[in-house]
């Protein structure tokens, strides 16, 4: 599978790096891919939301894998800086 190359995304410092992941997936056209949904808090069917698939894709930045809870700003990313994705 070929993987789109020069995705850009624009994030606050407070993003969670799973919310960034999110919207690399669904620009890169690959979401239906590694996305499941979930239908939300208390089994209620109100709301769907994506989450990631455990095994699938994380971003590395410096060569470390960021958890997907993490804030971006916790990972002393500057602007401009290239984050990769593995696991596609």
């Amino acid at each position: 599978m070929k993987t789109p190359k020069g995705i850009v995304l624009t994030v606050r410092p407070q993003t969670k790096c799973g919310a960034i992941l999110k919207a690399y997936l669904r620009k890169a056209g690959l979401a239906h891919e590694y996305l499941e949904y979930d239908a939300g808090a208390r089994g209620q069917n109100r709301s769907r939301r994506s989450v990631i698939i455990a095994s699938g894709p994380r971003l590395i930045i410096d060569g470390d894998k960021l958890d997907n809870e993490v804030e971006i700003r916790e990972a002393d990313v500057e602007d401009g800086d290239i984050i990769e994705v593995t696991g596609l």
